[in-house]
């Protein structure tokens, strides 16, 4: 796979975590791109994207929670 067609990979998923975030947690767009800023989602998904990839929206969601709970999160 070329780094052109990785970086496409990358951001689907992004843009399908983050709506299968912001359905989750039921809050609005703007408070969705507040924690994805805050708890560098983006950049943890372009990291796991190994793994991402491979696996499930629902799995990569809950990576993402036990990600932002050991950077302090709390919901």
């Amino acid at each position: 796979m070329n780094d052109k067609q990785k970086e496409k990979d990358i951001l689907q998923i992004t843009i399908r975590l983050f709506i299968a975030a912001k359905n989750k947690w039921n809050i609005t767009i703007d408070e969705c791109a507040e924690l994805f800023d805050k708890y560098e989602i983006d950049e943890y998904i372009e990291a796991c994207y190994e793994s991402f990839h491979v696996q499930s929206d629902s799995a990569n969601m809950e990576e993402i929670e036990e990600y932002m709970r050991c950077k302090g999160y709390a919901a």
